[in-house]
């Protein structure tokens, strides 16, 4: 189930201790993991916020010099 990175961890950390730890230890590298990816969508979800804001500024100028010209 686990991933191969989690599994190459989990061997090397029980091959010093006991499998309480790997497992505590691969539990604390899927937290991080998860953070990670979570911190990054939020990133991006506020850079697809930020340029839909950006396209509807450029769609109502458009408009404006549209209606203006006309």
């Amino acid at each position: 189930m686990c991933c191969s990175v989690s599994y190459l961890y989990c061997w090397f950390v029980s091959s010093n201790s006991s499998s309480r730890t790997c497992s505590s230890s691969v539990a604390v590298v899927v937290v991080v993991v998860v953070a990670v990816v979570a911190k990054s969508l939020v990133v991006v979800v506020v850079m697809v916020a930020v340029v839909a804001e950006a396209l509807v500024v450029v769609v109502v100028v458009v408009v404006v010099v549209v209606v203006e010209i006309l």
